[in-house]
């Protein structure tokens, strides 16, 4: 009973909180499963900012304040909905959903991952080492604990971590008065789930049926088993993983004649990849330099106005993080982090080594080659459409080589603990990145989408 209304506070506000932009008239086009899981993941993220506000202004969370808030979201989206139906013809309604080789393939995937889940084979010692025990304190001070970030000896709890992860816990823990660990794993494999129906949805408006359920299925299956074998059940990794990845299809799906009227949603994505973790930033910045970069050789009109825009969102988000700890005495640095900047070269043959041995191995390798070898088989005249994609994935690997060049002493046991964590983003940009590439039909949309789209704008 406990980890049901645990579920349902993390669910339950987190969804009616993104209802007004799942029901955004651009979004019309795209699954009912996609427009809820995009209604749940941007609404965690403003859960968290409202709860993160609470506290840094020294009240208490309050289950009436949340409320009085998402009567607010409701009643937007009851504007936008009757907006949307006042300019969306009759005749343009969903697909229906129909049973194919494509939902047998994600069924058995998604059992697949729900079952390594549920049953803690996926658990993450990080959930009760730190990512938890933040939480429980959490929700005993029905807030976040700046006390206890600001003590010495708990500096293992990485005080300066963005907050979305272990107060959307702490939340559910509070209402739920108990911490049910068994239901958090599982949020992890929600997450997963979450996004594939994202990204097929967004890759079938540009890739269609076919091309779409290939990328996702690959996606799906390769992520969902780097998640249980790099132990990440639990973890904030699944919700990086979503923001960036949305983020990211988003971009690579746009039209070089036609700017997407998604980048909004983008924006907002990376935001909340920047409050879920530290590297959410490195990330969020190598995005908007690959597509700034896209653009250019694009030569598209106001390139760095829409730049701006699309980074503006994350960079707000981080200041406001920022702002809170100097608020309340927390340490703006990691304290339990090495130094940065000072290296050590004496490594590196065992950093290069140890890191490719991961790469070429299981669902990693099948993540870099597949997608790989379908770009090959199509042609490199679609790849500029995915150049975002790309800088990403080399870009993080690039981030995880120069982390692992701060280590203190010997870094192989730090490697082969993390590096398996870092490279899912990167894993996920580069299917994504390739799959546009190799699917894409000359840069040109899917014209039946497009059509619909552009109906009643």
């Amino acid at each position: 009973m406990t980890g049901a209304v645990f579920l349902v506070a993390v669910l339950g506000p987190s969804v009616i909180l993104g209802l007004p932009v799942a029901v955004h008239p651009e979004l019309r086009h795209l699954s009912v499963a996609a427009r809820a899981s995009i209604a749940w993941a941007i609404g965690c993220f403003f859960l968290t900012v409202a709860l993160t506000l609470i506290s840094a202004i020294g009240l208490p969370w309050t289950p009436w304040l949340i409320v009085l808030v998402c009567c607010a979201a409701l009643t937007l989206s009851g504007r936008l909905i009757r907006r949307s139906r006042a300019v969306t013809p009759a005749s343009e309604v969903l697909a229906p959903c129909r049973f194919s080789i494509a939902s047998l393939c994600f069924t058995v995937i998604a059992g697949g991952g729900l079952y390594a889940f549920v049953f803690g084979f996926a658990a993450s010692a990080d959930l009760s080492y730190f990512w938890g025990v933040k939480a429980t304190h959490f929700a005993l001070e029905r807030g976040i604990d700046f006390e206890l970030l600001r003590q010495p000896h708990m500096i293992h709890l990485h005080p300066n971590y963005p907050p979305l992860w272990p107060v959307l816990l702490g939340w559910g823990a509070m209402t739920a008065r108990s911490m049910p660990w068994l239901a958090i794993s599982p949020l992890t494999w929600l997450c997963l789930t979450a996004t594939a129906a994202i990204v097929f949805s967004l890759l079938e408006a540009r890739l269609g049926r076919r091309a779409a359920t290939l990328v996702t299925c690959l996606w799906y299956a390769t992520l969902t088993t780097l998640m249980v074998t790099s132990f990440s059940g639990g973890n904030a990794d699944a919700f990086l993983l979503l923001f960036l990845s949305v983020a990211l299809v988003v971009i690579v799906t746009e039209v070089r004649e036609e700017p997407s009227n998604l980048h909004w949603l983008a924006a907002v994505a990376l935001a909340g990849a920047v409050f879920t973790k530290s590297e959410g930033f490195v990330a969020a910045a190598l995005i908007a330099a690959g597509t700034l970069i896209r653009d250019v050789a694009w030569r598209r009109q106001a390139i760095i106005r829409q730049t701006a825009f699309l980074i503006a969102p994350a960079a707000v988000t981080a200041a406001l993080w920022v702002l809170v700890r100097i608020a309340h005495d927390i340490r703006l640095t990691d304290p339990i982090r090495e130094t940065v900047f000072q290296l050590s070269f004496d490594h590196i043959d065992l950093i290069l080594k140890v890191c490719a041995r991961i790469l070429v191995k299981g669902a990693v390798a099948a993540g870099w080659m597949a997608p790989l070898i379908a770009v090959v088989i199509a042609g490199r005249g679609r790849l500029r459409q995915a150049i975002p994609a790309f800088v990403t994935a080399l870009g993080i690997l690039g981030f995880a080589f120069i982390y692992y060049l701060h280590a203190v002493g010997d870094p192989l046991q730090l490697i082969v603990w993390t590096f398996p964590r870092l490279i899912q983003p990167a894993i996920s940009a580069w299917i994504l990145g390739c799959g546009v590439a190799a699917f894409s039909v000359a840069g040109e949309p899917n014209p039946e989408i497009i059509a619909t789209r552009k109906t009643g704008r």
